[in-house]
């Protein structure tokens, strides 16, 4: 499992997102987006009929296949579950970096209750989808993170300590982090995240003028000098691909 419910920032009706590595198939053989697609078909052949398909997006544009499935409960609970090929994405393992996010969510009560509403919001506005062109999850999440650092109330070396496996050393899907109402924030401290997000230009300040797009980071949150080579409008880092392989990769880039 990876996303929300691992980084415990889901909000209800949140999908679940699973990444699978099917057998016979290697990770090399699974580089491609094409041998993707095949898994998927080969084990959407093996679905049993509990499971609902309400979406594949196999597009030749899509750089990360997924299928989205619907399974009902007998008590008719709905849950919805994106299921994409290959444990890992852009040298990481998949769900690193949640677990990353999770760390500094756990650490830091006010996080958490922000980054629910914030994530609420863009669901409301219809703004938190990246397949239709707009920021995702993790980016909304991330710049909350950010918006903390940059006022001194989340330390970046938290995300230092890269010791986020579970015991057995594998990533399996932990308890639910709790909410403290009493950490929640005023709606001057909201205004002010979105502000910061409305001029991010502005924010990021003048070493930045001239870049192809505002660029944060979470491991330099007063710094960043990197251009995102395919020009995408704004860039934020993925902090589980610096961690674990020293690369840059944007989690806003469209999927």
């Amino acid at each position: 499992p990876f996303g929300s419910f691992v980084q415990g920032a889901q909000l209800p009706g949140s999908d679940l997102d699973v990444c699978l590595q099917l057998p016979g198939f290697s990770r090399k053989q699974l580089a491609g987006t094409g041998a993707q697609v095949s898994a998927l078909k080969a084990f959407l052949a093996r679905l049993p009929k509990t499971f609902r398909v309400i979406e594949k997006r196999f597009s030749p544009t899509i750089k990360v296949p997924i299928v989205v499935l619907a399974f009902a409960s007998s008590s008719g609970h709905i849950v919805e579950t994106d299921v994409s090929i290959g444990v890992s994405c852009n040298g990481a393992e998949k769900g690193f970096a949640d677990r990353l996010v999770r760390k500094m969510l756990a650490c830091t009560p006010s996080a958490l209750w922000l980054v629910r509403v914030v994530k609420h919001w863009a669901r409301v506005q219809g703004v938190s989808k990246a397949f239709d062109g707009f920021l995702n999850s993790l980016s909304w999440t991330i710049l909350v993170l950010y918006w903390l650092m940059r006022r001194d109330e989340l330390d970046a070396s938290v995300i230092e300590d890269t010791d986020v496996r579970d015991s057995d050393g594998k990533f399996s899907l932990p308890e639910p982090l709790a909410c403290d109402a009493s950490a929640a924030m005023t709606s001057g401290d909201l205004a002010d995240f979105f502000s910061m997000v409305a001029g991010l230009d502005d924010a990021l300040g003048d070493e930045h003028s001239g870049m192809l797009a505002p660029a944060i980071s979470l491991l330099e949150p007063q710094r960043l000098d990197v251009c995102d080579e395919d020009s995408a409008p704004l860039f934020i880092e993925d902090p589980g691909v610096r961690v674990a392989c020293g690369r840059r990769a944007n989690v806003a880039r469209a999927p």
